[in-house]
């Protein structure tokens, strides 16, 4: 049996929550305060303690980042509502697992699976929801999302307003940010829910 997964869903989010939640990433941007991170500092392939290992080695440009329960727990409580609607099984790895993402010009990542693989932590991440939030994307401005199917070929999603895709073991990458525009998108890294065991002993 194979762990490869790939479906998406469009809609992904009911109409009133892609809005809310496209709406809210809009008020971040344009907000004064400091409401973003960015990727600069995730680590990599577990050298992270490396100096001679590029910080940037997977990415061009920034990604600006966003745990969206630091700031709004009840957008948060709606999106993963949403999520257990079409994965009852899956639930976020945390809850800083579901964050908004602004891939700004010039950005993208590598090639990378965003399963973890870890024998003696059983509740690790097994898969990752995107799910893209621009009212408009033009095809030209670059930013999809790339992935090989179950025979290793590469396939192509353009992101549109609520698509969302959903992937297990399942190889991918993002082509560039072209020009000055931001992919808006709420990233969520997924894990199972622990499988339930009947320990019911009375047979009668």
């Amino acid at each position: 049996m194979t762990d490869y997964h790939f479906r998406a869903h469009h809609p992904m989010l009911s109409e009133e929550v892609a809005a809310e939640a496209s709406s809210y990433i809009d008020s971040l941007i344009n907000s004064g305060d400091h409401n973003w991170s960015t990727n600069f500092g995730w680590l990599r392939n577990g050298k992270e303690n490396d100096i001679n290992v590029p910080r940037m080695e997977r990415y061009d440009n920034l990604c600006l980042v966003h745990r969206v329960i630091e700031s709004n727990r009840p957008l948060y409580e709606k999106i993963v509502r949403d999520i257990k609607r079409l994965y009852p099984a899956w639930e976020p790895e945390d809850p800083t697992a579901v964050q908004f993402f602004v891939w700004t010009g010039g950005s993208c990542i590598e090639w990378h699976v965003d399963v973890k693989k870890d024998d003696k932590n059983k509740n690790c991440r097994t898969g990752a929801v995107t799910i893209y939030l621009n009212r408009r994307w033009d095809i030209e401005w670059g930013g999809d999302f790339l992935f090989k199917d179950e025979k290793g070929h590469t396939q192509r999603v353009t992101p549109q307003y609520n698509l969302g895709v959903a992937i297990r073991q399942v190889a991918h990458r993002s082509t560039k940010i072209q020009g000055r525009h931001f992919r808006k998108c709420i990233q969520i890294f997924m894990k199972d829910l622990p499988v339930a065991i009947d320990d019911d002993t009375n047979f009668c």
